[in-house]
């Protein structure tokens, strides 16, 4: 898919040494959240509008604007009832690059110890509630 709104390569560049690696799906996104890149973990592809993957209301909580505006990350905790784990959902604005965000976020999931804290890779069913996987056509 083509990426109409990609920043200089050299941010690119910047974005997969730094998050290739990242055990959960990163994306670096343009203000029209448009997918400018993503890291080995990811389940879209760069061109894609992340706001039309998935289930359209979990969107309803995005800050990106917020972050972008500020130009300060927004971390925020909350609950997947699909994935049945707790997560800390990023945005995260580029200095120097003011239409740009990382987004990602960090699943977990407290054992029944209450002491314990699971982290585990994103499965192949996680990725199809989430929405687009790359290994659809569409």
């Amino acid at each position: 898919m083509e990426v109409k709104n990609a920043p200089a390569q050299e941010v690119i560049d910047a974005f997969h040494l730094m998050w290739d690696n990242f055990p959960e799906p990163v994306s670096l996104v343009h203000r029209s959240r448009e997918v400018v890149a993503v890291n080995k973990e990811h389940y879209m592809e760069p061109g894609v509008i992340c706001a039309r993957t998935g289930d359209p209301g979990s969107h309803a909580g995005c800050l990106a604007n917020e972050a972008l505006r500020s130009g300060k990350a927004v971390v925020v905790p909350n609950h997947s009832n699909a994935e049945d784990k707790e997560r800390l959902t990023h945005w995260i604005p580029l200095d120097g690059c003011p239409d740009y965000f990382i987004h990602f976020s960090i699943r977990f999931r407290f054992e029944s110890d209450n002491k314990t804290i699971t982290m585990a890779p994103m499965t192949d069913g996680h990725k199809k509630i989430m929405g687009v996987r790359r290994d659809d056509n569409t």
